[in-house]
């Protein structure tokens, strides 16, 4: 009797292990690959920011005040805003271009009406001149069109950028920005004349941080760390080039794409270097009125 029971209770056990054991094959494997909290839409602190896919790491130097990884390291300390010369739609639809100079132009819009875009171009300049700085040109094109350009730059990064910072500003189509016309240029061209120039210094966020630092930067020399920029010039991160600088701040654009300012009215940084000890055990006075 005892035997039989005995027989009862290890097939009972043989039923169950076995569809346990099919079903612990069947579940999905453990994983041990930690998630990037960042990539559930949280704000990444500028510390853990990565480096941009275009960046190259080997050229990045942390104490380099122009090619810092974040242009929310920087600040707007002052701006000069240069008088420019006046902006305007020039037709070039009959002219054959022949020259040595060289400049590189950024396509904005293509029609078979010249005025149509003669009409564009004047509202582009109506609505948005404090932010251009090259004439729009009115050119001739294959099969009887015309286009409207935006130049002539020098270099053909700087006609990438400045085709997307004027796209992102005209809230238009920046799919030919990678492909700028390249030409001679004709007498009534000329590169650009804006000499507008700004004075950079280090952010509160950036004085926090670097003052924190490993390398033991020195809190004064940071508050006091400055540079100025121009135009066309290269900042921050790779591939980044000046647009525009003016009284709204320094404007950046980059070779793919993204555009950003660093803002002419930002809160003041704070003393980081000296605390008043006063501060937490004295009553303010409060002002009486006379």
């Amino acid at each position: 009797m005892v035997k039989k029971t005995l027989n009862v209770i290890w097939c009972l056990a043989m039923l169950w292990v076995i569809p346990s054991q099919s079903l612990l094959h069947a579940e999905e494997p453990i994983s041990n690959k930690l998630s990037d909290p960042f990539m559930r839409g949280l704000t990444r602190s500028l510390e853990f920011d990565n480096p941009r896919e275009h960046e190259n790491i080997n050229d990045y130097r942390i104490d380099d005040l122009r090619t810092l990884r974040d242009h929310r390291y920087y600040r707007v300390v002052s701006i000069e805003e240069d008088a420019a010369s006046e902006i305007e739609v020039i037709d070039l639809s009959k002219k054959t271009f022949a020259g040595n100079t060289i400049g590189f132009y950024s396509k904005i819009s293509t029609s078979d009406q010249k005025n149509e875009l003669l009409r564009l171009g004047n509202q582009i300049i109506v609505g948005y001149e404090s932010y251009l700085r090259q004439m729009l040109v009115i050119q001739s094109e294959p099969d009887s069109q015309f286009s409207l350009n935006y130049g002539p730059f020098k270099t053909k990064d700087i006609a990438i950028a400045q085709c997307y910072f004027l796209q992102s500003t005209l809230k238009g189509d920046a799919s030919q920005c990678k492909s700028p016309q390249q030409r001679p240029m004709t007498k009534n061209e000329n590169f650009d004349d804006d000499f507008s120039q700004a004075v950079l210094g280090l952010s509160q966020s950036a004085i926090m941080y670097f003052s924190e630092s490993k390398l033991e930067y020195s809190k004064q020399d940071l508050v006091d760390a400055y540079i100025s920029v121009f135009n066309d010039e290269p900042l921050g991160p790779s591939e980044y080039f000046i647009a525009k600088i003016n009284r709204y701040g320094v404007f950046l654009s980059s070779t793919y794409g993204e555009v950003t300012l660093i803002p002419s009215d930002s809160i003041p940084v704070n003393d980081v270097i000296e605390k008043k000890s006063t501060s937490s055990t004295e009553n303010p006075t409060p002002t009486t009125k006379p």
